[in-house]
């Protein structure tokens, strides 16, 4: 995993550019602190920047910028391909000498072969790259299928920058005036929507995306993979075998792709909460590695008993039962405290989805002790994890039938219930589902709406932003008629939610701690798969992820995993009351809060609100308090 950077600047001398360029590339040095490299073109007025976290390959062989053998391309990549023997193989490069074995290399020589697009529909892994054509002086940039890698990019005129994160752009000198729109879409989402950025002059590679920006200024842009097209493509190519055979068919490509990603130069190990998608990572590893000789497995979790929940007592049984050696750490509500003041730092652009604070901590212990972890990411999406989904199965069809009124009279009474009342619930009753106001809240908002408001809804974590800013980006939800409201919301997870949210909370978390996480779940053969699987394979009597789960009983027993789904974030309702009551305070009424960016008297009102109890605000808090505090840090 690496960071990279890359400028043109026609004003610019070149002892300039590579002044800058360095800077850029420094600014990301945890992303990669094993080596660094750099190319300015002085004729052209380009350079590019390469910091390097060495996973395959460690000698030079594997260094960026990386020129191919043909001299006509240059490239600098963030990422992990885990087919780099099948690009190795096309024709083209049969009697090609190669100078190592990077997948660097492998995709730089495919492109001269075969051509850009025909390499990048190949590729299956988790990359952005940027290839520079000396022959045409045109720049390319491309982003994976899913987006589990960053890209910001600028360009005006025949000026261009591009980097894994939006700092190095500052350093760029790129204009950096904040677009309310994307302020409003934040706080909505807690992230800015893809393609835009919180900046008006700045854009994010979409997933699958691909843009060439010509010597004059001229972009070109293209898709090379679509979610949406793949979806389509397999209406008519749904999986019909038995129960069994579709739980054998699941493994055996869990078997190649968890295979696949277990590839390293280095220490390698996974995250485990005990739950059903890192168990099932952890499984098959497990299986995996038996097969290769048993070098054994590294499983890691982190507890919290003091914010109210905590894993690591399941983890543990987990990796006792699958005989990994298991590393577990028990940290404090302090020691969580403690990573909230480094968190706009951490992620340059607003983002605001709490479970990055315990995602951080857990990345951190994780980097002790190896440098790549796989993870159980992608696994809701793709295999129906999330209520939502389980509200469209088991609740939309009988809520539709249901007279107006008589939905309004229900949303009325479940709007009535005391937040307290429902945190009494949760703590004394047994079973009581965790977030139980906050679900019950979700449910009662979307009597009475189309399927688009439903989503739109249930993935708000503020209602109405316009209450707290000025403008919204409006985004869609496609209600495509011909996929099930299950499917067009997981279709509309994997386009937003997915790269926007779970992926760069990931990217950003593990990077600060040079760590490569790899999401395994959301391989490319297990996306096309999952696509194929019809809705009572996902979610079967009220029980999400249903297919997936049977392949991991026949690894672990049922229960040591089976569960409420518990999440991975903090209660920011308690401490919004306790803990951070007097930072939140501080922070909102400090004169400059937001920059002008949100009206403050809406914004106490709703902490005003919050401190008494009745009502749960800690997510909308949490959002406007993350976008205040970012802009304290990078424009104060």
């Amino acid at each position: 995993m690496c960071g990279i950077v890359g400028l043109k600047k026609i004003s610019w001398s070149s002892d300039r550019l590579h002044k800058v360029c360095l800077r850029m590339s420094n600014s990301l040095a945890y992303r990669g602190p094993d080596a660094e490299g750099y190319y300015v073109a002085q004729d052209h007025k380009v350079a590019f920047g390469h910091r390097r976290l060495s996973i395959v390959d460690l000698s030079k062989a594997g260094a960026q910028p990386m020129v191919s053998r043909n001299k006509r391309y240059l490239l600098v990549y963030n990422g992990e391909i885990y087919n780099t023997d099948e690009l190795k193989r096309q024709e083209q490069l049969t009697d090609f000498k190669w100078r190592g074995y990077s997948d660097t290399e492998a995709i730089l020589e495919s492109i001269a072969a075969v051509g850009l697009e025909a390499t990048l529909v190949k590729m299956n892994g988790m990359f952005v790259l940027a290839l520079w054509d000396l022959e045409t002086q045109q720049l390319t940039v491309a982003r994976d299928r899913l987006g589990i890698k960053p890209l910001f990019y600028y360009a005006k005129g025949t000026d261009w920058a591009f980097s894994s994160e939006l700092k190095a752009l500052k350093i760029a000198g790129v204009p950096l005036e904040i677009e309310p729109e994307s302020v409003g879409s934040f706080l909505r989402y807690g992230y800015v929507p893809t393609p835009a950025s919180i900046y008006r002059d700045i854009r994010k590679l979409a997933p699958g995306e691909y843009i060439t920006i010509s010597a004059d200024g001229t972009i070109d842009r293209k898709t090379f993979a679509s979610i949406a097209e793949l979806a389509h493509s397999k209406l008519s190519n749904r999986f019909d075998g038995s129960d069994a055979e579709a739980t054998d068919a699941l493994e055996d490509i869990l078997m190649e792709s968890v295979a696949s990603q277990m590839e390293a130069d280095v220490e390698l190990g996974t995250f485990l909460s005990g739950g059903i998608d890192s168990s099932t990572v952890a499984a098959i590893m497990a299986k995996v590695d038996s097969r290769a000789g048993g070098k054994g497995v590294r499983t890691y979790s982190i507890g919290f008993p003091e914010l109210g929940f905590d894993e690591s007592e399941s983890a543990a049984a987990v990796a006792k039962h699958l005989g990994t050696q298991h590393h577990s750490l028990t940290l404090t509500g302090d020691q969580a405290l403690d990573v909230v003041p480094s968190l706009p730092e951490m992620f340059d652009e607003p983002f605001a989805d709490s479970s990055q604070i315990p995602t951080y901590l857990l990345s951190k212990i994780t980097r002790e002790h190896v440098t790549v972890s796989l993870s159980g990411d992608g696994g809701d999406e793709l295999f129906g994890g999330y209520n939502r989904y389980l509200f469209a199965t088991k609740h939309w069809t009988r809520l539709a039938m249901m007279p107006k009124p008589l939905q309004s009279l229900l949303a009325g009474g479940l709007n009535q219930v005391p937040a307290w009342f429902m945190t009494a619930i949760e703590k004394n009753v047994p079973g009581a589902p965790p977030q139980l106001g906050s679900k019950l809240s979700k449910f009662a908002s979307v009597l009475g709406m189309t399927e688009e408001q439903i989503y739109r809804t249930l993935t708000s974590q503020i209602q109405d932003p316009l209450a707290f800013t000025h403008s919204e980006i409006q985004t869609s939800f496609s209600a495509d008629q011909r996929l099930s409201f299950l499917d067009n919301m997981r279709l509309a997870d994997l386009q937003n939610y997915l790269p926007d949210d779970v992926l760069q909370k990931v990217d950003r978390c593990s990077m600060a701690n040079s760590l490569e996480a790899r999401p395994v779940l959301i391989d490319q053969r297990l996306l096309e798969f999952a696509w194929t699987l019809p809705e009572n394979l996902l979610i079967r009597d009220g029980q999400t992820k249903w297919l997936l789960r049977q392949v991991l009983k026949k690894h672990v027993p049922t229960a040591l995993f089976e569960r409420p789904k518990m999440g991975f974030g903090i209660p920011l309702d308690q401490w919004l009351r306790g803990p951070l009551k007097s930072w939140a305070q501080d922070v909102l009424d400090d004169p400059q809060c937001g920059g002008g960016h949100l009206k403050m008297e809406a914004a106490l009102r709703l902490f005003a609100d919050h401190q008494t109890g009745k009502v749960d605000h800690g997510h909308a808090l949490w959002n406007i308090l993350s976008f205040a505090t970012w802009h304290r840090c990078w424009h104060q």
